[in-house]
């Protein structure tokens, strides 16, 4: 008969998310809002999300992207109303 040997898995490491949000606001006025592609965007990961298997690489990008793009559009959100410097 043969040993079988059993090898325990590696223990997960847990880094810090790293995200980086760019943005860009070519005018002050309202329009800029209504031209946002970030929206739209957001609403077809929110519909893809359920999809996807948790734990997977694909569900994984799916939440970091909608979590940076939230973080884009509040950022330009600040910036049409005056409260951000840059």
């Amino acid at each position: 008969m043969k040993n079988v040997r059993i090898i325990p898995p590696k223990p997960k490491e847990h880094k810090k998310l790293r995200v980086a949000a760019y943005c860009r606001v070519s005018t002050s006025g309202p329009e800029q809002m209504r031209s946002l592609v970030i929206h739209p965007t957001t609403s077809k990961c929110e519909k893809v999300l359920p999809k996807l298997r948790e734990g997977t690489s694909q569900y994984t990008l799916m939440v970091r992207r909608m979590k940076a793009l939230q973080i884009a559009a509040a950022l330009i959100t600040r910036k049409l109303e005056g409260k951000c410097d840059a």
